[in-house]
């Protein structure tokens, strides 16, 4: 049994390297081949354009480690943007004000999910799935199905301030990191978290309220992504009930290239932040070459794909591992 833990734990740090080493590739690829990629605008563009899917990233990190799976995070950030948007604008609420509401909105949803998966016991993809649908069209009734302009010049910063050359939606991003590190990675919360992902049960009889951990899972998740919709929000400079469509794919996609596992219980939130980067480098290498953005759709499938299968893979040869000792 030793052994086996043994070779997990190198099979793990393992893809970690791996990542890391992809990311590498990706900056000397396009950096050869593209002269302005390397220039420090276009880099902070990159960081910038990743800000708000790392903030998700964060929360999803959690929900995933935990066994769960979230669909409805790009639906939490535009009800998000749009309710507060709308509180700022047609009903004068103060800027703060309205920012801690639409966050707690997206909190709300968040523990709607983890209700519905642990206490109505639906699967994640089909819980999440409908929230998403739910809160989309909850999105466009709250804006009436048009953009909110016309946003107080407040807190404008969030999206579109920089410290220095650093964009202050990169800062968010890393202190959201961080705080997450410090919670996985240093606490017995995070303990707890690897373990209902690893075996519930074992979990259960361990004294741990899975019950609980599940829930909490899903509101860190509404929580992140009410931060992410606050960004978005000011970045785009509009409330937008379309805003995000998609970013569910490219979270996972981020998650999974960092090497957290779709069966729960593995993986490093730090490494999450370099799978990030690489979907990133990606997309804006692949803008530069010009390259059309269905291809780029394509590419970042097959990306998911391919981590996914090396996942799954992954889980198989240990399965056959054990049976055989």
């Amino acid at each position: 049994m030793v052994t086996i833990m043994k070779e997990a734990k190198f099979r793990q740090n393992l893809r970690q390297y791996a990542i890391i080493g992809v990311l590498l590739l990706l900056v000397l690829f396009f950096s050869l081949t593209q002269d302005a990629f390397l220039r420090v605008g276009n880099i902070m563009n990159i960081l910038r354009q990743i800000s708000v899917m790392g903030i998700v990233a964060v929360g999803s990190t959690f929900v995933l480690l935990s066994g769960g799976l979230d669909l409805s995070v790009g639906s939490l950030i535009a009800v998000t943007g749009t309710l507060t948007g709308t509180l700022m604008v047609n009903f004068g609420v103060n800027p703060w004000a309205a920012a801690l509401l639409g966050i707690l909105a997206s909190v709300l949803l968040g523990a709607f999910n983890g209700i519905l998966v642990q206490f109505v016991q639906l699967p994640p993809m089909i819980a999440t799935l409908g929230v998403m649908t739910s809160a989309r069209g909850a999105a466009y009734l709250i804006s009436g199905g048009l953009p909110v302009y016309n946003l107080p010049e407040t807190m404008k910063f969030l999206g579109k301030g920089s410290l220095g050359v650093i964009p202050v939606p990169v800062i968010i991003m890393l202190v959201c990191f961080a705080i997450g590190w410090v919670v996985l990675e240093t606490t017995y919360l995070g303990t707890n978290f690897y373990a209902l992902g690893g075996n519930a049960e074992a979990a259960r009889l361990a004294g741990i309220p899975v019950a609980l951990y599940r829930v909490m899972s899903y509101v860190i998740s509404g929580f992140s992504c009410g931060i992410a919709g606050i960004v978005m929000l000011y970045r785009v400079n509009s409330g937008q009930p379309a805003a995000a469509t998609g970013m569910e794919m490219n979270v996972i996609t981020g998650c999974v290239l960092g090497g957290v596992s779709l069966s729960g219980g593995e993986g490093k939130i730090s490494c999450v932040l370099v799978g990030c980067l690489v979907v990133g480098l990606l997309s804006n290498g692949l803008t530069i070459m010009q390259v059309n953005e269905y291809w780029q759709q394509v590419f970042t499938g097959l990306v998911l794909i391919l981590a996914v299968s090396i996942d799954r893979l992954g889980k198989m040869q240990r399965v056959k591992k054990i049976k055989a000792k």
